[in-house]
């Protein structure tokens, strides 16, 4: 019965929450319906006139920059002055350049000055004049690399005063810009006009306006509800001052103003004297700058910015719904709270057995009836999995150990069948003496590295099974190793997972200086270190061989062995024990060939250094061995 009351209870909760919140939600579904038939009417209107306004702005005010910037030009143009300078520019030859281009420079200068927008200015001189094609640019503008090759630019469509598409300079990949030409001609030698025809020039000016400030310069006059992808354009309304990125970002988002169709609606507008025409999501907004250069400002502005009014009240709907939905999911939740209270407290027992906090204590102690029996419950639950956990952790921590054992054990059979192999020669080309020392260098390696089972033995222990592998690895191949030890004598007796240094040396012997492929014509040097460092213990195993592949280590290093890498306990390996031993090991590799290659270990201080720190470290013990 108790069971019956606590489920109608949960679904009466419900059933309250759902009575309240869904007439809630239907209501303001038809606010929001009712606002959006509004709005899509005559706030679409109202949108649509002050976007036509802004634009209007916009190309006013870049018409008269634009217009002030072609007073200037042409005040600078009829200047006896600057006459007088095109008129020896014209005629320069090869050895009166560099004159001619010194008198110019300030008036390059200027021209490049006389709008914000504007970023450097040339002047070509066509040669017609009896001079040769040159170029004249300004020390300060930063293209004179590429200037020289104006002398190639297309003016095929050039007639008069021409503004250009944006793009960059021929032999440039920098910014776009808008190329202002000019075409300039002497009627008689004190008169100088602008000229229609470029073929028929005395000489050309360039004047660049960058096509990002001009840009800027259009958005500044538009607010940002009303600012659509603004440019420049021409009576067959190709785009001017649209960079190329710009465009290809427009074509993702809406249209593409270098597309036939757009262009092509835009001229037709632009002749009949309309201001705007529909293109499909888009409002195309279309101003006049120049009716004198034919310039013409374009707005491509989707409609649904236009409605960001609407957006605004559609969030406020939204937020008042949503606040209402709240304050009866509240009242619910008290509801809630009063009712199943004994059910979060049980789910409050469950977070903490999934915690590892939980302390056996019952939540109701005194209750027999159906929360009581799961409170029950859950206790013998958590002590079941945690007798389960400690018999897994028991299990893992077994076979961790004798993974542990196996590969520390582990020898490489090649070696020893190719050592035993050479102590068989030794003996049949009768010297006994040699097989006698390779044996018992062979038994010293072997009782070490088995050691009954241990899988850690004293640093010196380490040292010493080194030594026994280079002094096998020298007789075999006949070279004499130089092995150098700089261990502190606090460190001696410090205990290190056995096999960890002997690998590295054979990395040295076999791949540093190659003794089974012939070896190195020179002493291999193998010197062992290791050093206190702040909470590091540094171990660096050094060689002057022919340099370690950084690369291939750091990937044998993370990865393991491949299909392709030597059987034996490498890099990999010995990263991986040292890992299980101290919880951190940090490898480091460097190679300058045939000088110093170092592979640099380092471990946690903490494992090898005395509980009292006060006691001073005695020096360390360095050592030479040749081994023969």
């Amino acid at each position: 019965m108790k069971k019956l009351q606590t489920l109608f209870r949960s679904r009466l909760t419900l059933r309250l929450w759902l009575t309240l919140v869904v007439p809630i939600l239907g209501i303001s579904l038809c606010i929001l319906l009712a606002a959006g038939l509004f709005f899509d009417g005559y706030l679409m209107d109202q949108a649509l006139a002050d976007a036509q306004v802004q634009t209007e702005d916009a190309a006013d005010s870049f018409s008269r920059s634009f217009r002030e910037l072609r007073e200037r030009m042409v005040r600078k143009i009829s200047s006896a002055d600057f006459r007088a300078k095109v008129l020896a520019a014209a005629r320069a030859d090869e050895e009166g350049y560099t004159l001619a281009n010194n008198d110019l420079q300030q008036d390059l200068s200027e021209f490049a000055q006389m709008s914000g927008m504007a970023r450097g200015a040339l002047l070509v001189g066509t040669g017609r004049l009896g001079g040769v094609p040159q170029v004249f640019y300004s020390y300060e503008d930063s293209r004179r690399d590429q200037a020289w090759a104006m002398l190639d630019f297309d003016l095929s469509g050039v007639s008069g005063i021409t503004l250009l598409p944006a793009a960059p300079l021929p032999g440039e990949d920098g910014d776009e810009v808008l190329t202002l030409v000019v075409p300039l001609y002497f009627n008689t030698t004190s008169l100088l006009l602008v000229r229609g025809d470029p073929a028929e020039a005395d000489a050309v000016l360039y004047v660049f306006l960058d096509a990002a400030a001009v840009t800027e310069y259009l958005n500044l006059y538009c607010e940002d509800a009303y600012r659509g992808t603004l440019y420049l354009a021409n009576e067959a309304g190709e785009p001017l001052s649209l960079t190329a990125d710009a465009a290809a970002g427009q074509a993702a988002d809406a249209a593409d103003p270098t597309a036939e169709p757009l262009k092509k609606q835009l001229s037709q507008t632009i002749e009949a004297r309309q201001d705007w025409l529909p293109y499909g999501d888009l409002t195309v907004y279309v101003e006049p700058i120049s009716s004198w250069d034919g310039l013409y400002l374009v707005n491509l502005l989707p409609r649904e910015q236009l409605l960001t009014w609407r957006d605004t009240i559609y969030q406020l709907l939204l937020l008042i719904s949503l606040s209402a939905v709240a304050a009866v999911t509240l009242a619910c939740g008290v509801i809630s709270s009063l009712t199943t209270h004994p059910l979060r407290t049980l789910m409050q027992t469950v977070h903490r057995i999934e915690e590892n906090r939980y302390d056996g204590a019952l939540a109701f102690p005194g209750r027999a009836d159906e929360i009581g029996q799961l409170d029950r419950a859950l206790c013998g639950m958590e002590q079941t999995i945690q007798q389960q956990m400690e018999d897994i952790r028991r299990t893992e921590q077994e076979k961790f150990a004798a993974r542990m054992q196996l590969l520390t054990e582990q020898i490489n059979p090649h070696f020893l069948y190719n050592t035993l192999e050479f102590i068989n020669m030794e003996v049949l080309t009768g010297r006994p003496e040699n097989a006698s020392h390779m044996i018992a260098s062979l038994g010293e390696y072997c009782r070490i590295s088995l050691a009954y089972g241990d899988n850690e033995h004293t640093i010196r222990r380490e040292l010493d099974q080194v030594q026994a592998y280079a002094d096998i690895m020298s007789c075999r191949f006949s070279h004499d190793v130089e092995l150098l030890t700089n261990v502190p004598k606090s460190l001696q007796e410090k205990l290190l997972p056995k096999c960890t240094l002997q690998p590295l040396v054979e990395n040295s012997l076999r791949h540093g200086f190659g003794l089974s492929d012939g070896g190195v014509p020179f002493p291999p040097k193998i010197e062992i270190t290791f050093a206190l460092q702040g909470e590091d213990l540094v171990i660096a195993v050094t060689d002057n061989g022919q340099g370690i592949d950084i690369a291939r280590a750091e990937k044998i290093l993370r990865e393991g062995r491949g299909k392709n890498e030597d059987r034996h306990i490498g890099l990999h390996n010995i990263y991986e024990r040292l890992r299980a031993f101290y919880g951190r090991a940090e490898f480091r590799f460097s190679s300058v060939p045939y000088f110093e290659n170092t592979v640099e270990i380092r471990l946690p201080a903490r494992f090898f250094t005395d509980p009292d720190p006060a006691a001073p470290d005695p020096p360390a013990a360095k050592t030479r061995t040749f081994v023969q």
